[in-house]
């Protein structure tokens, strides 16, 4: 499969992330899902992967906004790490919204 026919979108459960899962499959688009929390268990699902968009919607709210940071941040990063050795990405979005500001 083409690397511009595969994309990652996460929090595709809900919301904006469901929306553009939904879309990127009907134009044809192959969508893969992993748990961003688990730096391994993301590194094994998408070994082998190689999708030319990343799309991020999740987020996790937590009660500080330190603690926002560093979960949700390390789920960024965890993501784009597991995904450095297939050079592929060509485009990453970070899809925020109201639930983003609206920490602790």
């Amino acid at each position: 499969m083409s690397v511009e026919k595969v994309a990652i979108v996460t929090g595709a459960g809900t919301g904006i992330g469901a929306a553009t899962a939904r879309q990127l499959v009907d134009q044809g688009w192959s969508v893969v899902a992993a748990d961003l929390s688990d730096p391994a268990a993301l590194s094994r699902a998408l070994d082998g992967l190689a999708p030319g968009l990343v799309a991020i919607t999740a987020w996790t709210r937590k009660d500080t906004e330190a603690e926002n940071i560093a979960v949700n941040g390390g789920a960024v990063r965890n993501l784009l790490t597991a995904l450095e050795p297939a050079k592929s990405m060509r485009h990453v979005a970070l899809m925020t919204g109201l639930k983003h500001y609206l920490g602790p």
